[in-house]
Formats: structure tokens, C-alpha cells, sequence
């Protein structure tokens, strides 16, 4: 039995507007067409770019979106409210090309620079955790997330450094943080350890300390719903009985 709702139904009938109308689209053109007061418009176009996944014409302009030669390359784009979201949700279609990006703007930024990087900045450090949830990206998103922890200008818990250290938990099955086992995420801390920053070993002591729970364990859930893409799948083992809060709901192992 096939049961489509309206929101599948729009997904649908934007992936075929992809297909068809897609080829040689461009942004500036695509922008031009829309009244600079049809705030809603835009903000539903970016919002709808996480599932370009589903087309390959969306496929292909997200790459380019985030080249080395689309709009994010200007730093000023990415630190304004609507660049930030248009990158949060083209990395759900994209978090490989996304981390690629972030790679060649924030990670040349310098501490300073860092430091007084305000607006967009929420965007991006949600963007990292959603790509620190892939095995393969685990290791570039960890180690911006600490670059921006060691330039951290915001208090509420999850900020950069907190979602920093949050990546090394070692919580079970849907808690899980990332798809990157222990071992892994092990090369990431011993070089915060070493590092010569005084903020970055702190934060990598508090990483450790993140990994030495063995109960109770808390993590809010959306990283890992990204577009339509599945779940990422996080096996680890579990040698012991954990009880763990998940949102809003307690779930036992």
C-alpha cells in the first residue's frame, strides 16, 4: 500500500521541476526573478534544497553551489542569516561537498577572524555536527568544530565547543554521535592534545572526559535526519546496560 502525503507529494513535484527546468540553472538568474521582497520564497527555496539529494540535475548544481567558485567562496555570504541557512540545508543534500567548502573558508580563517564570526555561525557548527555523523567526514568536521571551540564566543550548550566534545561520547546505537568508531575519533583528540593551544588541549581533556560516561546518557536528536537521505547507521558495541535520555524520550539498552 503506497500512502504519499502533501509533503512527499511536494518533494516529488520539486525533484521533477529539477529535472526538467534544471539544466543551466544559476542562482543570480534564479534570484533575478524574484522580487527582492519575496523573503518567504527564498527562504522556502533553501529550505527545500535538502532533498536535491533526490535529483541528479540538483545533484549537480548543489556541487557547484559549494565549488570552489560558488557563492560561499565570498565569506561575506556565509556570515549573513539567509547564506547561513542556504549552506545548512545544501549540506544535508551534499555533506562531503559541504565539509570541502567550510574547509576553504572558515578553516583559513584565523583565530581572530574566528573569534568575531557571529552571524551564520549557529548554521555552520549545526552543519558540522551533521556531517560529523558520517564515518568518512568525521575527521575534517571534528577538527573545525575545534577550531571554532578554541575561537568560541558563544555560552549555551551547544555551541562549538560543545558540540565538540559531545562528538566523543561513546553512547550507544541511536545516541551514538557519529558513525566513526572510538579508534577513529582517537587521532583527533591526541592531536588537540599536543596541539600548543592552551584552549584547544582544554577542550580535548573535556572530550576525554565526554568519553569516560558510561551511563545516563543525553543527546538531541535532528543531526541525523537529513533530507531523505537514511539514517546514518551507528553499530556500537555495548558490553553493559546503559540508560539513556533521547529527547524526549528515556530508552534503556
Amino acid at each position: 500500500m503506497l500512502y504519499i502525503t502533501p509533503k512527499l507529494l511536494h518533494i516529488k513535484l520539486w525533484t521533477e521541476w529539477w529535472n526538467t527546468y534544471g539544466e543551466g540553472f544559476t542562482l543570480d538568474e534564479f534570484f533575478q526573478d524574484i522580487s527582492d521582497t519575496s523573503h518567504d520564497l527564498r527562504e522556502w527555496f533553501y529550505e527545500m534544497c535538502k532533498y536535491a539529494a533526490e535529483s541528479d540535475v540538483a545533484r549537480s548544481v548543489v556541487e557547484k553551489l559549494l565549488g570552489a567558485n560558488g557563492p560561499f567562496q565570498n565569506d561575506d555570504y556565509l556570515q549573513t542569516q539567509s547564506g547561513a541557512r542556504f549552506f545548512l540545508a545544501l549540506t544535508e543534500a551534499n555533506p562531503k561537498a559541504a565539509l570541502a567548502c567550510l574547509k576553504r573558508t572558515i578553516g583559513t580563517w584565523s583565530r581572530e577572524n574566528l573569534l568575531e564570526f557571529t552571524i551564520g555561525r549557529r548554521e555552520v557548527v549545526w552543519a558540522l555536527e551533521r556531517i560529523a555523523m558520517w564515518r568518512d567526514l568525521f575527521t575534517g568536521a571534528a577538527q573545525l568544530l575545534l577550531a571554532l571551540g578554541e575561537a568560541e564566543n558563544e555560552s549555551w550548550a551547544n555551541n562549538a565547543s560543545g558540540v565538540f566534545t559531545g562528538l566523543f561520547s561513546l553512547a550507544p546505537g541511536e545516541l551514538a554521535p557519529t558513525q566513526a568508531p572510538p579508534q577513529e575519533r582517537l587521532s583527533v583528540l591526541k592531536e588537540a592534545l599536543k596541539s600548543s593551544s592552551k584552549k584547544r588541549r582544554l577542550l580535548a581533556i573535556h572530550a576525554c572526559n565526554k568519553a569516560l560516561e558510561s551511563q545516563y546518557f543525553f543527546r538531541d536528536v535532528g543531526a541525523e535526519y537529513q533530507g531523505l537521505r537514511n539514517v546514518p547507521n551507528k553499530h556500537m558495541e555495548n558490553s553493559s546496560r546503559h540508560t539513556a535520555r533521547y529527547g524526549s524520550f528515556s530508552i534503556a539498552n
